[in-house]
């Protein structure tokens, strides 16, 4: 008969991971929310620390039981070149080059339908991107009003979603998959004709258009012929829009985060915290929003956020057309 192993000698799983030290810090803030979310238990040390790298063992418990251990073999970031010496002195242009800025810009999607909304982004005195529903009842009032007080104004286009059957109806008018490039086309235009401020396009649902690219080199074809951008809305991971657009050479970007995807003021500043995190790990990022008013009483606040971690707020054809 095989003897019992004791509890206590037990094996642990191990697993040993060599990781930039950028990547690392990415890596452990979504560790912790997953442990966390599992009521797993979790426990630092380092190990080792040296010039060049950083040795960290997290033990991972269930229960008061270790369950596992990850070594992490950090590589740090190579330290800054050395000044040139005074007989060869680097030249001015060089000294003077400030790092790069650090950027978000906020689209508040789904507008038109009213004025307050508009009116309390206005309130809020911060270079916002609004996109605009075209078929909206307020739609040329609202992108007029913007213009006037400097906002960037968006056409929000409506493209058919894989359950667009399901939808309200609230906005009827959408490019759909059983049009003919001319009827693409014409609903575009027309479109755009009813929004004449507009200096770019995100799409409005669209989650079985931006996976269709004959369908969607028509549209980008014509945005880019009329010197506009596009933001992929990214309403489902399989879009290929943003791939495309580049391809394409359309000025072009895609949203990272959803501010409101759960209408809660914990979610919602949840989410203002990992655009933050994401920006000052990447330098730029897209955030889309809605005017519901948890949102809009939270604009004020989460700008403040933004701000106070030493990060710009652009319009978002700063981030994608960078000066």
């Amino acid at each position: 008969m095989a003897e019992r192993v004791p509890e206590t000698e037990k094996t642990f799983k191990k697993l040993a991971i060599e990781i930039s030290e950028a990547d690392y810090e990415l890596l452990t803030t979504k560790l912790k929310d997953k442990l966390i979310e599992r009521g797993l238990e979790y426990e630092v040390k380092v190990l080792k620390e040296e010039e060049r790298a950083r040795t960290v063992d997290w033990i991972l418990r269930d229960k008061g039981r270790t369950e596992a251990f990850l070594t992490f073999n950090i590589i740090k970031t190579p330290p800054a070149l050395p000044a040139l010496p005074p007989e060869m002195p680097a030249p001015s242009i060089f000294l003077k080059k400030k790092p790069q800025e650090k950027m978000i810009s906020l689209i508040i999607d789904d507008l038109g339908d009213n004025l307050e909304a508009l009116q309390a982004i206005i309130n809020l005195s911060r270079p916002l991107d609004v996109s605009i529903l075209p078929f909206s009842l307020y739609a040329r009032e609202t992108a007029k009003m913007a213009q006037e007080h400097g906002l960037e104004v968006m056409l929000h286009l409506p493209l058919e979603s894989i359950n667009s059957e399901n939808n309200d109806g609230g906005h009827l008018v959408e490019i759909n998959s059983r049009m003919s490039p001319d009827e693409i086309l014409t609903t575009l235009g027309e479109c755009l004709e009813i929004l004449p401020e507009v200096k770019g396009v995100n799409n409005h649902m669209g989650s079985l258009i931006t996976q269709k690219k004959e369908i969607m080199e028509i549209i980008l074809a014509e945005i880019k012929s009329r010197g506009l951008f596009f933001i992929d809305s990214r309403t489902t991971q399989k879009s290929i829009a943003y791939r495309l657009a580049r391809e394409m050479g359309l000025p072009c970007g895609q949203r990272d985060i959803f501010l409101d995807a759960e209408v809660n003021r914990k979610s919602i500043l949840s989410q203002i915290e990992k655009l933050i995190h994401l920006c000052q790990q990447r330098g730029r990022a897209i955030a889309i929003g809605h005017p519901y008013p948890e949102t809009l009483s939270l604009l004020s606040e989460a700008l403040t956020r933004i701000e106070r971690a030493g990060i710009k707020i652009v319009p978002v054809s700063r981030i994608i057309r960078p000066d």
